[in-house]
């Protein structure tokens, strides 16, 4: 799944839950499950052994969900401070939108092949069980599945 729905979910996550702690496990397991969830990708129907996944458009693209991922999560973390000023909200909203990434960031060593990923066995497990949750689907089906989530979870943020 791309960036920006798991940053959506984990913002809306943190908009419901007031713990930051639960914030922190509901918005990490709700990576796993949304990508149970079939979606389309940069990376769907690639193999990491022959260096596309690092290459191309695929990494522009890449980084530009990054971007406009982050800009929504700190779009969220911001208003809460300055314009509803809540600091407790804020603190969750950075909390959900980062531990709802975070699987995809511990997979990054895989993906960019770093020597890392190769001397640790919690990262070769985490990585096996990351791709064993992905549940691939050709486009348009696969970003229509993100769309609906991403307007389901903007819903519940602006209600």
């Amino acid at each position: 799944m791309l960036l920006l729905p798991h940053t959506l979910v984990g913002l809306a996550a943190a908009s419901v839950v007031k713990n930051p702690f639960l914030v922190a496990i509901l918005s990490f397991a709700l990576h796993f499950f949304m990508d149970k969830v079939p979606h389309w990708d940069f990376y769907s129907n690639t193999k990491n052994d022959d260096g596309s996944r690092t290459t191309g458009w695929r990494i522009f693209a890449f980084i530009v969900d990054f971007g406009i991922a982050l800009c929504v999560g700190l779009f969220f973390v911001f208003n809460s401070l300055w314009y509803l000023g809540d600091s407790f909200l804020a603190i969750n909203f950075l909390i959900g939108a980062v531990f709802s990434n975070l699987p995809d960031a511990l997979e990054a060593p895989y993906v960019f092949h770093m020597n890392i990923y190769k001397k640790s066995k919690f990262l070769q497990k985490f990585t096996d069980f990351q791709r064993f949750c992905q549940t691939q689907a050709p486009l348009p089906w696969g970003i229509l599945t993100q769309v609906v989530v991403s307007l389901v979870c903007v819903f519940l943020l602006i209600r």
